[in-house]
């Protein structure tokens, strides 16, 4: 709730998986995760996206201002050991997509 938003000390504000799917659609869901991401910056947080599964989906998130994002599109789970050289990989892969902030920002959590 908001107000749990208002009492405690959060460093990150996730967006639910649910308005991720619902992105490429257009309409509410756009809506929701673009005053999501206001919200955050308005309070000092970060935001990450769950459930990013399209390259759409992501390049959307990027453009309205989302810090992370986690979700098949960027990687499936992996051992703890495979996790730095996917990272270069992802960097080398997407830097001129994305540039290069957004493209060293992915969530590894």
């Amino acid at each position: 709730s908001l107000m749990q938003l208002y009492r405690m000390p959060f460093s990150e504000l996730k967006i639910d998986r649910s308005f991720v799917a619902d992105l490429d659609r257009g309409g509410e869901a756009e809506v929701i995760i673009k005053a999501t991401i206001g919200l955050a910056g308005a309070l000092g947080i970060s935001t990450c996206a769950e459930g990013i599964e399209t390259e759409s989906a992501l390049n959307k998130l990027v453009a309205l201002g989302c810090d992370t994002g986690q979700g098949y599109f960027i990687a499936k789970p992996m051992p703890a050991g495979a996790v730095a050289h996917w990272t270069e990989q992802w960097k080398s892969q997407h830097r001129n997509c994305y540039g290069e902030h957004h493209a060293a920002e992915v969530s590894t959590s």
